[in-house]
């Protein structure tokens, strides 16, 4: 039995489930990143048999993971047919144009004058939302983790919005306000992830008003509050 790993040690269930719970979350944060992550690499110039060496992945499942469309050009030498995020993503303009949504839905909520705690419940639907929009832009203006590069960082931001989404789908109550509230966060997280794509992929373009991410008004709030007079 020497060879055998002795088990963790837990105070009790409880700590044990909150483990597995981290354990079960770290796992989908892995899988959320494997495609983008592949094909990054794949459009960085690394080769795809260094990819399998590496990762230990097939060829053919680094095949599938090239985006269909991608594919073949890929094959015949185009690397720029992989679409690869910006190298210089709004990050901060977009910390703003959430806090500015935040501090408005904030001042139409019954919960206003002042901001609760993070982690604090929150009965109102519009005060729950500014929390997201408030906890969010604050990850944003945090750095991203050391084993992460900003670009990677948020592709893992936009994947758990997506889970959250998900989840909220399948927690929500089943009275009719249970509902209504499960759908609102569920569309909340939905376009937090939208909105996170859309600054990988285009950048300090996707602040044009033009691109319909975001209004005029949104981000002329986001510019008021990054540059107060």
């Amino acid at each position: 039995m020497d060879d055998v790993e002795p088990a963790l040690a837990f105070d009790d269930p409880h700590q044990a489930k909150i483990i597995l719970r981290a354990y079960v979350e770290t796992q989908r944060d892995l899988d959320d990143r494997r495609d983008p992550l592949v094909r990054g690499a794949l459009a960085s110039g690394v080769d795809p048999s260094e990819v399998h060496e590496i990762t230990g992945m097939s060829r053919s499942t680094i095949d599938r993971i090239l985006a269909p469309m991608a594919r073949r050009a890929y094959w015949q030498g185009d690397r720029d047919a992989v679409l690869v995020a910006t190298p210089f993503p709004p990050v901060n303009e977009y910390a703003f144009i959430l806090r500015a949504r935040a501090a408005q839905l904030w001042d139409t909520s019954p919960q206003q004058p002042a901001f609760p705690d993070p982690g604090s419940l929150i009965d109102d639907e519009l005060a729950g939302r500014a929390m997201i929009y408030r906890g969010t832009a604050k990850m944003l203006e945090g750095a991203p983790p050391p084993n992460l590069t900003e670009d990677a960082w948020l592709q893992l931001m936009a994947a758990r919005f997506r889970r959250a989404a998900t989840s909220s789908r399948t927690k929500a109550s089943p009275s009719a306000r249970g509902q209504a509230e499960g759908r609102t966060y569920r569309e909340t997280y939905l376009q937090m992830a939208r909105e996170i794509t859309a600054i990988r992929r285009y950048g300090q373009a996707v602040l044009d008003p033009t691109t319909g991410v975001f209004s005029a008004e949104e981000i002329a709030a986001g510019r008021g509050l990054s540059h107060p007079k």
